[in-house]
């Protein structure tokens, strides 16, 4: 029973962590073509050049991420990747020139994409076997709901004429998600 008592404890904080990191996800994710287009009025050519170069690089990052866990630690790896991540996520909106924001959105999205497999790692470690398929749900479901909230508040943001400003609302949620999960999970 004491077990069960401290897994649930390691699940509850993890899913409290994500939702920082869900609610910053869905304020830049699911708008990035828009902003693409709204402030540099690209075409939907480069738009997608751009996303097709950034799942290519997020599976370069994985497989670097992979090595700078077995070097590192797991969450010492995925809290720098994370940190360098939401660094570049500041830099996006100041950035003159598409070609530029370009280059860091792919840089930022597969350093935070690439740390994925390496969380979903530590979720199921947070439990015994059995308890595994448990832990991954609470932890897909403490990211994807708050996900959800992301598209309105961009949208009412962007639709004051703020196109910058979900990105700094969401670095900062991916810095206090990286700071939290690495003083969290840092024993994992």
């Amino acid at each position: 029973m004491k077990l069960i008592q401290e897994e649930n404890i390691a699940i509850i904080k993890l899913a409290a962590i994500n939702v920082l990191n869900g609610v910053a996800i869905g304020l830049t994710g699911p708008m990035m073509s828009y902003w693409f287009s709204a402030k540099f009025g690209v075409s939907t050519n480069q738009i997608g050049g751009t996303l097709a170069i950034t799942f290519f690089a997020t599976g370069v990052i994985s497989i670097l991420q992979a090595r700078f866990s077995h070097k590192y630690g797991t969450v010492r790896s995925i809290v720098l990747f994370r940190y360098l991540s939401s660094l570049f996520l500041i830099l996006m909106p100041i950035l003159p020139s598409y070609a530029l924001v370009s280059i860091i959105y792919i840089l930022r999205t597969a350093l935070n994409r690439g740390t994925q497999g390496a969380q979903q790692a530590i979720s199921v470690s947070l439990t015994r076997g059995k308890r595994r398929g448990f832990a991954s749900s609470i932890n897909l479901l403490s990211l994807r709901l708050p996900i959800s909230i992301g598209p309105y508040i961009t949208g009412y943001l962007f639709g004051l004429g703020a196109l910058s400003l979900p990105f700094y609302i969401a670095s900062g949620l991916q810095l206090s998600f990286s700071f939290l999960y690495g003083k969290t999970f840092r024993s994992y």
